[in-house]
Parts: C-alpha cells; structure tokens; sequence
C-alpha cells in the first residue's frame, strides 16, 4: 500500500524477519531517500486516526537511523 508518494526509491526483500511483528511480510517492501520522503492524500476534511509501522531494514544498533514524522 505504497501510494501518494512523491518522492523515494522503492526496494523489495525476499524475507525480513522483525521481531515482534505479527505479520513479517508487510515489511518486504520499503521507501527511502537522503532527504526528505513526502506522501500526498487527498482526503475529506474530518477527524482520523492515523496507525504509523515503522521497521529498520538495515541498521542493527539503537538510534543509528533518527526522523520526524509530519503530519
């Protein structure tokens, strides 16, 4: 479900093990860049809940990889 990107590269996995995460193969695929990465939607003006999953596909140690998130 990797829509309303405008910007990144796309890569894709054979298989990634993420502990904790009932369902590994949502994380088989991933959108990157050096920068900043933005998504557009065009949505009806209301209230929404928005759920965030995030994994580390290639770093190993605890705050190697450091973003904001803006929404």
């Amino acid at each position: 479900a990797d829509e309303g990107f405008n910007t990144g590269t796309a890569s894709s996995f054979s298989f990634r093990n993420i502990a904790q995460a009932s369902d590994s193969n949502i994380y088989l695929f991933e959108r990157s860049k050096c920068g900043t990465l933005t998504y557009n939607f065009t949505v009806p003006n209301r209230e929404y809940t928005v759920n965030l999953h995030f994994a580390e596909l290639n770093f190993n140690s605890a705050n190697a990889r450091v973003f904001d998130v803006f929404i």
